[in-house]
């Protein structure tokens, strides 16, 4: 099996260190010629951001060295959205693959969680949530679509850019903002008075462009697809972009007790690694902006607590997290479920 049309992107520029025929090919050595090798179907994803091209790569190398061989990633179909891969995979026409939280998020509510406004103080609380005991019992509930959740991917804060300066949730009004397609995602901005355009893209429906004001994006992303046509970068950093790596379950319960921990440390690692080289990119993407006199609007302390203080009127209308909220933040005091009168 070889990799599609897509792979130019998911394996980006890594094709220039490694050969592609031979990426995925099981290291030549006799203790992995003496083992039984197994091939698991990743699900090649053609819309896949280019920020993320390199997750199936880091993790075929991880799984190869952590099962001795044992096992590699092998190209399936590519798909054209991740709603049509994360079926594939419920389906066992693939094993594994990559799937953005908007889209799980339509048949398990609770990971509506993770889109929260404002919930995390700062990368490091997000990864500590994402790595422990409520990030793993989040995971756990993917059981119920018949899917493993193996880890999740942080992929950054999001941002918006636009046309100008967006200082305060009043600079926002009446504006048309494309937006990620969640319940909560759409009710924050429509608290900041925007009217929210849907991104379809991740279900693989055409992404409306006229009359656009405005994307809910990243760094990473802005810098990959939307910088000429909003060139203003404002760094609101209101919300965590998080995706996870899932596996059929029929397919991870035929593994032996040493494989399965063997694809969920690899998926960790990857995770791990993914978190770092991601938030390197974003240091680099605005670096080289505001030394390229492109416009990145940071937000000062005040202003941030405005839009903190604004998403507050979000929570009550997800009263189903509320358990979720309070052990993420510690005490229910801090859980924001009673709403603030909106203006």
């Amino acid at each position: 099996m070889t990799w599609g049309r897509s792979t130019a992107r998911q394996v980006g520029l890594l094709s220039l260190v490694f050969p592609i025929p031979t990426l995925f090919a099981v290291p030549a050595t006799a203790d992995s010629a003496r083992s039984a090798h197994r091939e698991i179907r990743w699900e090649v994803i053609s819309d896949l951001p280019q920020s993320l091209g390199h997750v199936p790569i880091a993790f075929s190398k991880a799984l190869l060295s952590a099962s001795n061989g044992g096992m590699e990633l092998a190209p399936v179909q590519s798909s054209a959205s991740m709603s049509q891969a994360a079926r594939d995979v419920e389906a066992g026409k693939a094993e594994l693959t990559l799937i953005d939280n908007s889209v799980l998020g339509r048949n398990i509510r609770e990971l509506w969680l993770l889109e929260l406004p404002y919930l995390f103080k700062d990368p490091e609380d997000a990864s500590r949530t994402l790595n422990g005991d409520v990030g793993h019992q989040l995971l756990s509930h993917l059981r119920w679509e018949g899917l493993v959740g193996l880890c999740f991917i942080d992929g950054g804060f999001r941002v918006v850019a636009a046309r100008r300066e967006l200082r305060d949730p009043n600079d926002f009004r009446e504006l048309r903002i494309r937006v990620r397609n969640t319940p909560v995602t759409k009710t924050f901005f429509r608290k900041l008075h925007v009217d929210p355009v849907p991104d379809l893209s991740f279900a693989g429906l055409p992404v409306e462009t006229a009359g656009i004001d405005g994307v809910e994006t990243t760094p990473a992303i802005w810098a990959d697809e939307h910088h000429v046509e909003f060139p203003v970068l404002n760094v609101t950093q209101h919300s965590l972009w998080v995706l996870s790596i899932v596996a059929n379950e029929k397919f991870f319960e035929s593994l032996s007790r040493a494989e399965q921990e063997a694809l969920i440390r690899s998926a960790r690692q990857v995770a791990t690694e993914e978190r770092v080289r991601l938030a390197q990119k974003t240091d680099r993407v605005l670096r080289l902006a505001s030394a390229k006199g492109e416009r990145v609007i940071y937000l000062s302390e005040r202003e941030h607590s405005r839009f903190a203080e604004r998403s507050k009127a979000v929570y009550p209308a997800f009263p189903r997290l509320r358990v979720w909220v309070d052990r993420i933040r510690g005490t229910a005091r801090q859980v924001p479920f009673a709403a603030p009168e909106d203006d």
